[in-house]
């Protein structure tokens, strides 16, 4: 069962495979760090879960800093040359600051999206865009048209009471660290009461 004090703990302690698996995603089975060269620089990609057939990738660069946006994008277009549906997560050494890329793809077009994290930011409004960017990654195949696989409890828990909040609820509880863990909690465990999550 998902548990959200525990989501909030893994994402700020940089912990992204267990915040993962809390949110219904299965542990990958390739755990081993794995180099891999763009335009003459090895980077390190690290599986840590997997669902539906995507795999998402903790990614280090060799200088210790994050890459620059044109840089990121040839990183992915490496990686999805052998895992095709991914969600990468491009880290600093000191584990403090994070960008996440991912594809949408609908109705036959492909979108690039991106989104930081750092640490000591609000951990809601994070929690919000992994719920909408794990259905987001889940819903669509290659030619966009919406899969028939089913999304995983939490996601499908946390996605439906969230279409139901008001416009901008979520950024307004931002300002407040301890209302944004009580919307949460509110969240996860009104899923919880409904059967919703495992």
């Amino acid at each position: 069962m998902a548990n959200a004090p525990q989501l909030v703990k893994h994402l700020q302690n940089f912990n992204f495979q267990d915040l993962f698996l809390e949110l219904g995603w299965s542990q990958s089975p390739d755990k081993i760090e794995r180099q891999f060269a763009v335009d003459g620089e090895n980077y390190t990609r690290r599986q840590i879960a997997q669902l539906s057939g995507v795999v998402v990738f903790e990614i280090l660069s060799p200088d210790g800093k994050i890459p620059e946006k044109p840089l990121r994008k040839k990183i992915h277009a490496e990686i999805s040359k052998s895992f095709h549906e991914n969600l990468l997560i491009f880290l600093d050494e000191n584990r403090s600051q994070s960008i996440w890329l991912w594809v949408k793809r609908e109705k036959g077009k492909q979108e690039l999206r991106e989104h930081d994290y750092f640490k000591n930011q609000p951990v809601d409004l994070m929690l919000s865009k992994l719920v909408r960017m794990n259905f987001e990654l889940e819903d669509f195949d290659d030619e966009g048209i919406r899969r028939r696989l089913s999304l995983s409890p939490a996601n499908c828990a946390i996605r439906s009471i969230l279409k139901k909040l008001p416009k901008n609820s979520l950024t307004n509880f931002s300002r407040n660290t301890g209302k944004s863990l009580n919307l949460l909690t509110v969240l996860m465990t009104n899923a919880t009461a409904a059967g919703m999550l495992r």
